[in-house]
């Protein structure tokens, strides 16, 4: 009795189980509903914490909250190895963007009297030089006798993106009192109405020489010949040239690159631009 006790098991049936004649089983409707929505909220979130981390501009929104200019055209990115968007008798979009930014100009004031417009940025890669070329390229298009003097005698490259000679004679040169004005304008064959007056030979004090009476001169000479002046300045992030040349010039272009410009340079370029009256 003792060997049979202990192999007894120790449970027993409380109650018999119950059943019914509908099946129980899982709701995959309501479960489908729980997963969309905790993946919509974890990419909403993963998406804020992303763009509140990240240190570049991301919208319009966020340079239209910290500065006082407006905003006059937007460019869309367009990867293509040709830096020559704009090419008579065809269209594109980014074609039709470059052909507003030429009609917005209208309301900078830019008309036979106003005709020097400088194009500045605050760090290399924001598309400064593209800006210039292409939008050179639509003001002659229109008929314009257009001249593009590439004052980043820092860094210059629309020298490489229209095939020029980098360290031929140019706006270094004239500045240095080494040549005469005429010798640092090249007609560029390819594109009838537009010329370029490049860097030239890079200097190793460029923000003096642009201090010079030569500048003064320079720029005179250009207005007097030309219907449209295009100054391609430096980045006013890294030097103090575009800050000197803007009051020689009727008008400021100012260009942005999305996801390259940083954030923390729209309250120093509002600030700045009120000590040193950058129009």
């Amino acid at each position: 009795a003792l060997a049979n006790s202990s192999i007894l098991s120790d449970t027993r049936v409380v109650d018999n189980a119950q059943s019914s004649l509908n099946p129980t089983s899982i709701d995959d409707q309501k479960i489908y509903l729980i997963a969309i929505a905790l993946a919509m909220v974890i990419g909403i979130f993963s998406i804020n914490t992303k763009e509140f981390l990240n240190k570049n501009i991301l919208f319009r929104k966020e340079i239209e909250r910290r500065i006082t200019f407006p905003i006059i055209a937007e460019i869309a990115f367009q990867a293509h190895s040709n830096p020559v968007v704009i090419e008579s008798g065809k269209s594109s979009q980014i074609a039709e963007e470059f052909r507003m930014l030429r009609t917005s100009l209208l309301f900078l004031g830019i008309e036979k009297n106003n005709k020097k417009i400088l194009i500045t940025s605050t760090i290399p890669g924001e598309g400064k030089s593209f800006i210039t070329l292409n939008l050179a390229l639509s003001l002659a298009l229109s008929g314009k006798k257009v001249v593009i003097a590439e004052f980043d005698l820092s860094n210059p490259t629309l020298s490489n993106k229209l095939g020029l000679e980098a360290r031929g004679l140019g706006v270094a040169d004239y500045l240095a009192g080494d040549v005469s004005i005429e010798s640092v304008i090249t007609p560029l064959k390819q594109y009838p109405n537009l010329f370029i007056a490049t860097a030239g030979t890079l200097p190793k004090n460029p923000s003096e020489l642009i201090l010079g009476n030569r500048t003064d001169k320079l720029l005179e000479y250009l207005e007097n010949n030309f219907d449209i002046v295009l100054v391609d300045s430096a980045p006013v992030g890294l030097m103090s040239d575009g800050y000197v040349l803007s009051r020689q010039c009727n008008a400021t272009l100012y260009v942005m690159r999305h996801g390259h410009t940083p954030k923390k340079v729209l309250d120093r370029l509002e600030k700045n631009n009120r000590i040193n009256y950058l129009n």
